[in-house]
This record gives C-alpha cells, sequence and structure tokens, in this order.
C-alpha cells in the first residue's frame, strides 16, 4: 500500500507539518513519521512530504489499531492519538496540531451520530 499523508495545520488552518504513514492492515499497525516546519520559515508541501517520506522509510513510530477491518481514516485518528498521547516525543506545534485535528474528526463524527 502506497503511503499516506496528511498535513498537521496551526489554528488558522494553515499547514505547519506532514505525517508520513504506512498502513499494515494484516497486523493491526500503522507505521509513520512526521516533519514539522520551522516557526520562522515558509511552510513548503513539498519539502515537508519528501522529509517525511524518508524519515519514515528509515525510522518509524509505530501504532496500532484493535480494529482489523478498520478504514484508513481510523489508522489516521490512531496516529494522531499517539502523537498526543506521546507529546514529549514530537514538537509542540505537531502535538497542537494532532489535538485539533482530533477535535475537528470528534465534532464530525459527533454531528454524524446526531443525524441517525
Amino acid at each position: 500500500m502506497n503511503p499516506r499523508i496528511v498535513y498537521l495545520r496551526n489554528d488558522a488552518g494553515v499547514p505547519v507539518g506532514c505525517v508520513a504513514m504506512k498502513f499494515l492492515p494484516e497486523s493491526g499497525i500503522v507505521r509513520y513519521q512526521i516533519s514539522v516546519q520551522n516557526p520562522i520559515d515558509k511552510f513548503n508541501r513539498s519539502l515537508a512530504r519528501t522529509i517525511a517520506l524518508g524519515r519514515l522509510d528509515v525510522n518509524w513510530y509505530s501504532a496500532s489499531c484493535q480494529d482489523p477491518c478498520a478504514s484508513v481514516h481510523k489508522y489516521t485518528y490512531v496516529v494522531m492519538q499517539h502523537i498526543v498521547s506521546h507529546s514529549k516525543s514530537y514538537p509542540k506545534r505537531a502535538v497542537k496540531a494532532a489535538k485539533q485535528w482530533i477535535n475537528f474528526v470528534d465534532s464530525i463524527w459527533s454531528d454524524d451520530e446526531e443525524e441517525v
């Protein structure tokens, strides 16, 4: 499976980082790596993606998803939770952006549940 790319965004919705993920659905594992922009630099998607993918090939973090039939979106959610729960291992900007991503998705999912 090709790697999935997700951009981490700040409060204003501006990209500040990139997460590259490879899913191993047969084992319920997702491997991932991140790159985060220096606050003084202008964000470059191509460079951020290249850095995250390069790091993913050499040294990755891993998270597990207990649902063997999980969607790619669920695996992404697990990665964001892993970044937040291991916040000391990541830049603060990445952790904050991951928290925002989770809160946004939770708000959408809770809206979907109310409509059912």
